[in-house]
């Protein structure tokens, strides 16, 4: 079938980590032609055959982005800067766009409403947000509608929800929820693709408002530490009250509210057994389990360990970049070892992947050279003469600019002067001007 034959799906959100996993799964498909929507085209033309522009702060550009399209799927973004109070506007925009554009099956990214599974005892606007659109999909009269449901990340433990050095010196978790109840729906959200591609191509089993939640594992916190800790991790968890909690950073009493809610009612809410098997049943696959994801995803740091990283072995272009795999090498008494969660990317980076910082730095580098000047993480190990820093606190700084600090890297060695503590509650992409890594 050639690719004028084929139906159109536009992806809202194409760059984020849920609309790129669909984008992904439809390509890998081969059923469907696809539109991938971003706020700047011209910086992503390469995500897809067709790469449009889309805002959900202008709507006036989804009549275009829309245009000619089967099938959309639809996500927001509660969190990002400014759009707390806009999302229900934002989203409902979408959708009369998409139905004034004549797509047929909208598939909508949503979540449980926590109010109303709770009768009000919980609050959690990120959940119930989005579950106030799921009314508005349904009564938009679209020939097929379905809403997919997103897990509690596994990113997220290597990233917003890393452990960290614990007052008792142990490195691990301290959060208000028991970790003996089983409450967590979990799943790798790079898999929530094959469930939106399945119900494009199947619209019969999953277009008629079914809701697919991805679950590649339901687990106690219990459980996830005791996975972590077969694989040869040793961390450590103790539970809080939650009130304690609430007040520890900015944005704490919202996640207080959530685990909260979580131990009470479950991630999801509900028996949703049904639901998780018409999702696996309309991916084509079983998700991925915890203990799998976190053996390739959640290196275990030992004396003799290796990392990932993005390196050169000379100076040149872009096609100089490899993934390779390295020793973690031991630590100078004025260093420090940082478990990295976001890297930054800037106009500089061709100066630096051509030679021009070492030649007037006067430095001689070392290749393989990592690349990254500046990223974002938690220190794992410390220098025996750093007194600024201890193992667990999160930071922020530059490299080196010598080959053997960079930050495109699963672990990075820094100087320790040149690194920056990290206020809590600020992510670490908010530090690092930057992104996630996504070359590992």
């Amino acid at each position: 079938m050639s690719s004028n034959d084929k139906q159109l799906i536009a992806v809202i959100g194409a760059t984020g980590q849920q609309g790129g996993s669909v984008v992904r799964a439809l390509q890998t498909s081969g059923q469907f032609k696809v539109r991938a929507l971003t706020r700047d085209p011209g910086k992503h033309r390469e995500l897809a055959e067709e790469v449009v522009e889309a805002d959900l702060d202008r709507p006036e550009t989804l009549k275009a982005a829309f245009k000619g399209a089967h099938g959309v799927f639809l996500v927001t973004n509660f969190w990002e800067i400014g759009k707390k109070n806009d999302e229900l506007k934002q989203a409902t925009a979408a959708v009369h766009a998409a139905k004034d554009a004549g797509v047929k099956h909208l598939v909508w990214s949503t979540l449980p409403n926590v109010e109303a599974i709770s009768g009000g005892k919980f609050h959690l606007p990120h959940f119930t947000g989005k579950a106030k659109l799921d009314k508005i999909v349904q009564e938009a009269g679209f020939e097929n509608h379905t809403f997919v449901i997103a897990p509690c990340y596994y990113q997220n433990f290597v990233g917003t929800m890393a452990p960290q050095k614990q007052a008792n010196g142990s490195v691990g978790w301290a959060l208000p929820i028991d970790p003996n109840v089983r409450c967590i729906h979990m799943g790798d959200i790079g898999e929530l693709g094959n469930i939106v591609a399945g119900a494009f191509a199947h619209p019969d089993q999953a277009g008629n408002g079914e809701y697919l939640p991805l679950v590649g594992d339901f687990m106690s916190f219990n459980q996830i530490i005791d996975t972590l800790n077969k694989q040869g991790h040793r961390y450590s968890f103790s539970q809080v009250p939650a009130e304690a909690f609430a007040a520890s950073f900015p944005g704490a009493a919202e996640v207080a509210e959530m685990f909260g809610y979580f131990e009470a009612h479950t991630y999801l809410g509900s028996d949703s057994n049904e639901e998780i098997a018409l999702a696996n049943k309309i991916a084509g696959k079983q998700p991925t389990n915890f203990a799998a994801w976190a053996q390739a995803n959640f290196p275990v740091l030992t004396a003799n360990g290796t990392r990932k990283v993005v390196a050169i072995d000379q100076f040149g272009g872009i096609e100089k970049m490899k993934v390779q795999t390295l020793s973690i090498p031991e630590i100078l008494s004025d260093e420090i070892l940082v478990r990295v969660e976001s890297a930054g990317v800037g106009v500089w980076d061709p100066f630096e992947r051509e030679g021009f910082f070492a030649q007037i730095t006067n430095q001689k580098p070392s290749f393989p050279y990592i690349l990254g000047s500046d990223g974002a993480g938690t220190i794992v190990a410390v220098g025996e003469n750093v007194t600024k820093f201890k193992e667990g606190d999160r930071i922020y700084g530059f490299s080196s600019f010598d080959g053997r600090t960079g930050f495109y890297s699963e672990y990075a060695v820094v100087k320790a002067d040149t690194m920056q503590p990290r206020k809590q509650g600020i992510p670490p992409t908010a530090k690092a001007v930057g992104i996630l890594l996504i070359f590992l």
